[in-house]
């Protein structure tokens, strides 16, 4: 289960309705737990792969879609923990970020500022 550190004491209920509270202080709720900050093994991320093909080699849109919401929790959850990231995972999180960034400025730029004026619209003296 996920559930935020940085709240401190919070009830948490799980998919098949079970209760508890979670006090992040107390070392007891860390006993025999792991924890999935770090990057997914390569068989990890080789079944998600698999998951999204179907069985005649197409990709279901649906599958693709879950994926896809499921990839964005899963790095909202890496921000929201950001400072407990190894640090080879935060610099990979700095540069998807400033290269996305880079990307919008580049197409607010060709969209707005680099136009070629339309032939013809000369004026001849």
């Amino acid at each position: 289960m996920r559930f935020p550190l940085e709240k401190g004491k919070i009830r948490v209920t799980c998919t098949c309705g079970f209760s508890f509270m979670a006090d992040p202080d107390d070392p007891g709720l860390f006993k025999d737990a792991s924890f999935d900050l770090g990057t997914p093994a390569k068989s990890e991320k080789r079944r998600f792969f698999d998951a999204l093909l179907s069985g005649s080699g197409n990709m279901s849109l649906k599958k693709i879609k879950t994926a896809f919401i499921q990839g964005l929790y899963n790095y909202k959850y890496k921000i929201q923990n950001f400072r407990l990231l190894p640090t080879k995972e935060k610099i990979r999180m700095i540069a998807f970020l400033a290269a996305v960034i880079v990307l919008i400025i580049l197409i607010l730029y060709v969209t707005f500022y680099y136009q070629k004026p339309a032939r013809g619209s000369g004026i001849i003296i």
